[in-house]
């Protein structure tokens, strides 16, 4: 349990004093000398193998999305790419009141890489079934539209509503899995033929939110069910398409 308390307490979030996160929207804590906002792109010189990330400083707090130590997080542990699942325990288990954490690869343990992936999806969790969960013991659990949501316009929470509350919903007949998968990155190169010098300027990146319908085995494990087209325009297809469009 203490090990749930202190992944859900990750520094770079601000909570409340009981554990809930803000109903307004705080600046993460990052370091205050150098965040960024985006990488904009990387130039190599060919002559003395000088690299150069072009990171958009970030004109305030509020607008800082990382800073130098997760650059350089990323950079010493060779982080090149990542998977992340919050599964359901194993059928043995069918009381376990937490879900088990896997990821790869190995090199994002203990990393804010790891924590910002972990909170992503918890995030995406919270959403899609309207619940928010306390961050300490004994974890309990508040209407999300009266806690964190509140940050957002009323119009943007009504496209972002719950599975539960959107029309011809059948949630207590079909299980679906949800995460976020990163899009390919279109960019373009610029050779200074001078300085021997190339540089990539990189696009954002497309971010998409998914589904998968899902069903039982005979073992009571959950499973992907490819036994029938998954409907764009169920409620969960709904869900995944409006934070997609506005992620």
């Amino acid at each position: 349990m203490l090990d749930v308390q202190h992944l859900l307490n990750w520094s770079y979030l601000r909570r409340t004093v009981d554990g809930w996160l803000p109903t307004k929207t705080y600046a993460l804590n990052l370091d205050r000398q150098s965040q960024f906002k985006k990488v904009n792109g990387i130039s190599f010189n060919i002559n003395t193998g000088k690299i150069k990330f072009l990171l958009q400083v970030a004109q305030s707090k509020e607008h800082g999305l990382f800073d130098a130590n997760d650059v350089q997080e990323v950079l010493t542990k060779g982080i090149t790419n990542s998977l992340f699942t919050l599964d359901q325990p194993a059928v043995e288990f069918p009381s376990h009141p937490f879900q088990e954490m896997r990821y790869g690869p190995s090199s994002l343990s203990k990393t804010n890489f790891l924590s910002t992936l972990l909170h992503a999806d918890y995030l995406l969790k919270m959403i899609s079934t309207g619940v928010e969960v306390c961050s300490g013991p004994p974890f309990q659990i508040r209407d999300a539209s009266d806690g964190f949501m509140k940050r957002l316009p009323e119009w943007l929470q009504e496209e972002l509503k719950p599975i539960d509350e959107r029309n011809d919903c059948a949630i207590m007949n079909s299980v679906h899995r949800f995460w976020i998968e990163a899009g390919e990155i279109a960019y373009q190169h610029q050779f200074d033929e001078n300085n021997n010098i190339i540089t990539y300027y990189l696009d954002d990146v497309p971010m998409h939110v998914k589904k998968q319908l899902m069903q039982y085995d005979e073992q009571g494990n959950l499973i992907d069910d490819v036994s029938e087209l998954d409907d764009d325009h169920s409620p969960e297809g709904e869900f995944t398409q409006a934070f997609t469009r506005y992620y």
